[in-house]
């Protein structure tokens, strides 16, 4: 609830839906990928994957004045830009082995038919 918040407040259309796949996300990688001490999936991570998305966010329309982050569909550019972010602040901790998995995690979760270009955040071909 509080990343929904936070993330309404920052004028995401898709507030409720980025948090909720990303506590999804959470849980599946606390199931799924390998029990290493330092992974961490809570909410001190929640909390800085909040603040890069609101971020990131900021720096795109301060870069951009007049513009916005859509282009042709502002709610998956804004579920883009959370899977980027996600996997951004997520893949120095994993392990070689769990990477390709939380990978997989990420794309069923945000929903997404290919994998994202670690560069962009795009989606590859």
């Amino acid at each position: 609830a509080i990343a929904a918040t936070r993330l309404f407040l920052a004028r995401f259309e898709k507030a409720r839906q980025i948090a909720s796949k990303i506590r999804v996300l959470y849980q599946l990688s606390r199931d799924i990928l390998s029990k290493e001490h330092h992974y961490s999936f809570g909410l001190r991570n929640v909390n800085a994957v909040v603040d890069t998305i609101i971020a990131s966010h900021e720096a795109f329309i301060n870069e951009r004045p007049g513009e916005s982050i859509e282009r042709d569909d502002p709610a998956e550019d804004e579920m883009r830009l959370a899977a980027r972010v996600v996997r951004e602040v997520n893949l120095p901790q994993l392990f070689p082995d769990d990477v390709a998995i939380f990978d997989s995690l990420l794309q069923d979760v945000f929903g997404m038919d290919a994998p994202l270009d670690t560069t962009t955040g795009d989606a590859r071909d």
